[in-house]
């Protein structure tokens, strides 16, 4: 029986972030080394941990630090950021789903560099947003709000582990650290340049544990096809057209459309898990899609077959994408929950 290559699978995640580290890895000595920092404290805090099977989130987001200023020359780094980074000794690591706080713009060197890295990516992705303050993330507005939404956010992960542990085992193992913050206009998101590094807003009225549980599932998500992407292109020849997607106003190229499709997969897939386990567990007429700019009540089910239509009208996909949209049709097409 060939094995469905999108449903969870800690072995193959291993597998796929140990081939992002030796890359890595390899790409700090030598920018290190081409711009005579092989001598600095970063250097050697890096030598320390070249042989870890997966990069931190911290190290991930220093070398695109590096890359950005030394190769890209991408102006509005701030050069004593960088000095702070080259003379760093030692880092604080987190794993296996840490809740922490949201970065304070006065913090330690590691989470200003992981913040900016953060920022980065989303005004990179989303540039409308960047003086936009609405889209502002910033630490939870009170102790008690924070507590409150790591203990919710805590329960959300338990559900998920009692419903399907290969799930929350690779869950686990891909997501590093979860940061609680708040923000007007932002529910949750991660980044490729914070590999392993999902932020999620603070608990809002109406809100309840479905909606943590889809975030936790969409983010992880996000970051497993990262992985896969980068071992292996999943489209061939990606254009610079845009296309329908059943999250944002705007339409997104064809990459945002698979990653659309693969969290929709793995979200569908999850909450039937739940519901299959027991259905006292969350109230299921409650579930709302909690990444929905259009603002539209489409079920998640219509939202994956729409992107799977567009997907196959107009993308080109090598091997590896067409046998990970396969899997995922596979997936949903054998869930019984209708959300």
């Amino acid at each position: 029986m060939i094995k469905n290559p999108s449903m969870p699978d800690k072995a193959v995640s291993f597998l796929l972030f140990r081939n992002i580290a030796s890359r890595l890895w390899s790409s700090y000595q030598h920018i290190l080394d081409v711009t005579g920092n092989n001598n600095s404290k970063l250097a050697s805090l890096v030598n320390k941990h070249a042989k870890d099977k997966k990069p931190s989130p911290f190290f991930v987001a220093a070398h695109h630090l590096l890359v950005q200023y030394y190769v890209n020359k991408t102006p509005l780094i701030n050069p004593s950021l960088i000095e702070e980074l080259l003379e760093i000794e030692d880092y604080t690591h987190h794993n296996e789903m840490d809740i922490l706080p949201f970065y304070e713009e006065s913090s330690s060197t590691q989470d200003r560099v992981c913040r900016w890295a953060l920022i980065s990516d989303q005004s990179d992705t989303y540039p409308s947003y960047i003086h936009n303050h609405d889209y502002l993330l910033t630490p939870c507005s009170n102790k008690r709000s924070y507590c409150v939404s790591k203990n919710l956010l805590q329960y959300a992960i338990q559900i998920i582990e009692l419903a399907d542990k290969k799930l929350y085992e690779e869950t686990r193992f891909i997501v590093d650290e979860i940061r609680l913050f708040d923000a007007v206009n932002v529910r949750a998101g991660t980044g490729f340049n914070t590999l392993g590094l999902v932020y999620i807003g603070e608990i809002k009225d109406g809100d309840n544990v479905s909606r943590y549980i889809e975030h936790v599932v969409h983010e992880a998500a996000h970051n497993l096809l990262y992985a896969h992407w980068a071992n292996t292109p999943l489209l061939i020849n990606e254009t610079d057209d845009l296309y329908f997607t059943p999250f944002r106003k705007d339409h997104r190229p064809m990459s945002a459309i698979y990653h659309a499709m693969f969290v929709l997969c793995r979200t569908i897939y999850a909450f039937d898990k739940i519901y299959k386990t027991d259905k006292a567990l969350i109230d299921f007429s409650a579930i709302r899609s909690n990444y929905n700019e259009q603002g539209n009540d489409t079920p998640f089910k219509i939202k994956f077959f729409q992107t799977v239509d567009v997907i196959k009208k107009h993308a080109k996909l090598s091997k590896a994408g067409k046998n990970i949209l396969e899997g995922c049709i596979d997936m949903v097409s054998k869930t019984t929950l209708e959300i």
